[in-house]
């Protein structure tokens, strides 16, 4: 595996998971952000699984940042196809959920991608398509434990 650069906003300590918590409020300025880290991500030329945790955040972004993140995506189409094998967002929020799929209206998934409100079924739904593809499954199994240890601690 390609060592990866470092990133800001998207951790990649269990890598081939890659791990978003999005925060409160998304505008512009971390719209940049998580294009520099996505890039950085795709630069490693490995394929890689994702998961977005969304459960902070308070409230749908403004139309002019999803139509960016949109525009952006549907830009990256092809390296997406070539590296991400599945994406999952775990959303609680009903604003967030339309968020999102004003996003994917704009721009659908161009990988299998679930919308869940479990993250037990988001990371099963990962490990699934990790398998298939080939992608070891350790760092999934290790961001589990953590997050399990995390909440019953």
């Amino acid at each position: 595996m390609n060592v990866l650069p470092k990133t800001k906003a998207i951790d990649v300590t269990h890598f081939p998971l890659v791990v978003l918590i999005l925060p409160p409020t998304m505008d512009g300025s971390y719209a940049d952000v998580l294009e520099e880290d996505t890039k950085a991500i795709l630069s490693a030329r490995t394929k890689y699984v994702s998961v977005t945790d969304t459960a902070a955040v308070a409230g749908m972004t403004d139309a002019k940042t999803r139509k960016r993140m949109g525009e952006w995506a549907k830009s990256r189409e092809e390296d997406f196809k070539r590296w991400q094998a599945a994406n999952a967002l775990v959303v609680g929020s009903a604003i967030v959920r339309a968020g999102i799929s004003a996003v994917h209206w704009f721009a659908p998934p161009a990988v299998p991608t679930l919308v869940e409100t479990d993250f037990a079924a988001a990371l099963a739904f990962l490990r699934g398509h990790a398998v298939r593809v080939g992608i070891p499954t350790d760092g999934i199994d290790a961001f589990a434990a953590t997050r399990k240890a995390r909440l019953s601690g």
